[in-house]
């Protein structure tokens, strides 16, 4: 019989402070919204990922400031393993936890980012159960990059010449692969929410029948605070 196989996922947020989180919609909205609007959606992915948990599936949660330790053991859930990004770009802090969590037992690995409202702990569990079978499973942002990519092991050069930050962070990626000649799986394509119109696609999309569902709530907030939806 196969030994069950450990399983990571790996968050990166940063604690939701005013002038630091969502600085694109503060432009449009100011920073109060911005702020809320972080929090309210790592906390939603927070309480999806709390479901993995009871599944046996290990959760780390990377933060890029050492100074907001203690503020992100007050908000991150007691049950998620709690680390200090380590690297100075983007790239290299991905890296550097990828090789901490296959360095300390994992078989497979995921990371996803706090900017996508739209991630399920079903989503999640897709891409783990793909990889018993795929090396790499990437979930493709609107904006050219990807808010969840995952892996059987530790590919280092999935993370070669890639412009982060950009809209060809994904392409890159797949390239990357391809030269790997690793298999890939593909999740749906889902929206990363940085500026005001990626809110305004991702708000009127319809919500189902979920009354408190995520962009119910937000609807709500913008309707309360008369911000035009248009």
């Amino acid at each position: 019989m196969k030994s069950k196989l450990n399983n990571s996922v790996i968050i990166f947020s940063k604690y939701p402070r005013e002038g630091k989180v969502k600085t694109r919609l503060a432009k449009s909205y100011g920073d109060k919204f911005a702020v809320e609007f972080y929090r309210s959606c790592a906390e939603h992915i927070f309480k999806e990922c709390l479901k993995l948990i009871q599944k046996g599936v290990q959760v780390c949660v990377f933060y890029p400031d050492e100074n907001d330790k203690h503020e992100m053991l007050d908000w991150v859930p007691r049950k998620f393993d709690l680390y200090n990004q380590i690297g100075s770009s983007l790239g290299d802090k991905i890296t550097n936890a990828f090789n901490f969590v296959f360095n300390n037992g994992a078989d497979n690995a995921l990371i996803i980012g706090t900017d996508i409202p739209d991630i399920t702990s079903e989503l999640i569990i897709t891409g783990i159960d793909y990889l018993q079978n795929i090396d790499v499973v990437v979930g493709p942002s609107l904006d050219g990059g990807y808010y969840l990519l995952g892996m059987n092991q530790f590919y280092k050069n999935l993370f070669v010449d890639v412009q982060w930050s950009t809209s060809s962070v994904l392409n890159q990626t797949l390239k990357n692969v391809n030269n790997e000649s690793l298999k890939i799986k593909l999740l749906p394509e889902l929206t990363d929410i940085d500026t005001n119109k990626d809110l305004l696609n991702w708000i009127q999309k319809e919500a189902g029948n979920d009354t408190d569902s995520f962009r119910s709530k937000f609807r709500r907030i913008m309707g309360q605070n008369k911000f035009l939806i248009q």
